[in-house]
């Protein structure tokens, strides 16, 4: 290791570095589980392995890459932490850093992005600027950049969003040029609170005020009809919007700062697997977003239930983590759910998510049941079983299908769930994912 005069070695880093020797945290020893005996992709990892004058999380030697878990001590420890980080990088060392919470709560998008980064080491190719890094734009900058027209990407509980001003007909063409999306297919509108939802619908049903009090923030749309201050695009020429305020802390800041409707859709090219991680919105749009506001990995994984309330009797348009018992609970009258519901691409759908293929890695994928399971081709394949509870599964479901997306198979076979209610929403994306067996 060169002795470079411009980057000292902080002695209270080193001596951290050394006494990291011991026992693995928690967080530590779950990676390792899934990094060890060159499981990712034939890569060979060590933990808590030398590296200069160092002791890192995990090495690979190999790709000369490095990979940090941080914790509730990292905001007492950060200037040293980025004094080892340059440090490391300075002698070739590529750092990819991670919160602990992550590795508990989306381990599948942590395993994604090491592996990502660990392919662009092997190719030769540069490195992303910062995997899952927190805070990645400021606050006022996002603000600024919304008032400018421009596209500001921004985390939600559900998946990540791609914003503009849903009062601009110019910010609004620009999310559906990122994203290659057609015209036909509107856009959920965002907002901070009921009193800002108010002013962009032009009637306010005592049952929109009972399901606001009841979810918002959190992750259920509600169907009104629209004021004229909303851009014609976002609602493809429909007089209805979908109004929701989400339940993420960094989204509401937005919001409120912003004071005003944010259309924003899922935060990827159309038709392809939803972003739940800020990771995820670089891979796929890159220059095309002006700003991103990390939060770290989404915490429900699957797009908002969004609810008509100009019908008849209210009804689902697509099935969310807020099932329809929940919300005749609430109204205590009868909640209308189509099963199923199949926009035609050239005509004006009446929500999101409703063509025929939405949701879909690039991977030929196939849906499966149980009894079927033996007659599946497991050649250059991975298979989806369910293993897991329904909300687990579905905060997971987008992470795992890009992580298996990135390496180039065959197929991908996704069991699917039953038709009961707590599953209806992950069983829908399914369908829409894939083909039949």
């Amino acid at each position: 290791m060169s002795n470079n005069p411009h980057v000292p070695l902080d002695p209270i880093l080193l001596s951290r570095a050394r006494a990291m020797r011991g026992d693995p945290a928690p967080a530590e020893h779950k990676l390792w589980q899934l990094l060890r005996n060159r499981q990712l992709n034939g890569f060979k990892f060590r933990r808590q392995a030398p590296v200069g004058t160092f002791i890192a999380d995990f090495v690979c030697h190999e790709l000369k890459m490095v990979v940090e878990l941080d914790g509730e001590s990292h905001g007492v420890t950060e200037r040293q932490d980025s004094v080892r980080t340059q440090i490391l990088e300075r002698d070739g060392y590529r750092v990819v850093r991670f919160w602990n919470v992550d590795v508990f709560e989306n381990v599948d998008a942590v395993l994604e992005t090491i592996f990502r980064e660990a392919m662009r080491l092997r190719d030769g190719q540069p490195p992303h600027p910062s995997p899952l890094p927190r805070g990645e734009g400021t606050m006022q900058g996002a603000v600024e950049l919304l008032r400018m027209g421009k596209l500001v990407a921004f985390p939600t509980e559900t998946v990540y969003g791609l914003g503009a001003d849903a009062t601009s007909d110019a910010a609004v063409a620009k999310i559906f040029a990122a994203k290659g999306r057609p015209g036909t297919n509107p856009l959920i509108v965002h907002v901070a609170d009921e009193s800002v939802a108010r002013r962009y619908a032009t009637h306010w049903p005592e049952s929109a005020e009972r399901l606001v009090s009841a979810f918002w923030p959190g992750p259920l749309s509600i169907v009104l009809a629209k004021a004229d201050s909303i851009s014609d695009l976002v609602t493809a020429g429909r007089k209805t919007v979908g109004l929701r305020s989400p339940d993420h802390a960094l989204a509401l800041e937005l919001l409120r700062a912003f004071d005003g409707p944010v259309a924003a859709p899922s935060a990827n090219r159309s038709n392809h697997v939803s972003p739940t991680t800020a990771q995820h919105v670089r891979d796929e749009l890159g220059d095309a977003v002006d700003m991103i506001l990390d939060g770290g990995p989404c915490a429900v994984g699957i797009e908002s239930t969004i609810l008509d309330l100009t019908a008849d009797a209210p009804t689902i348009l697509r099935p969310g983590s807020i099932t329809r018992e929940m919300i005749e609970e609430v109204l205590e009258t009868p909640v209308h759910q189509p099963h199923g519901m199949i926009a035609a691409i050239d005509q004006a759908a009446t929500s999101p998510g409703q063509h025929a293929v939405h949701y879909s890695p690039r991977t030929p994928a196939y849906r499966f049941d149980p009894q079927q399971q033996a007659q599946l081709d497991c050649t250059d394949a991975a298979i989806l079983p369910i293993t897991l509870d329904a909300d687990t599964y579905a905060r997971q479901l987008y992470a795992r299908l890009r992580l298996l997306d990135a390496q180039q198979l065959r197929a991908i076979y996704i069991e699917l769930p039953p038709d009961t209610e707590e599953w209806r929403a992950v069983r829908d994306r399914i369908m829409r994912a894939t083909k039949p067996l």
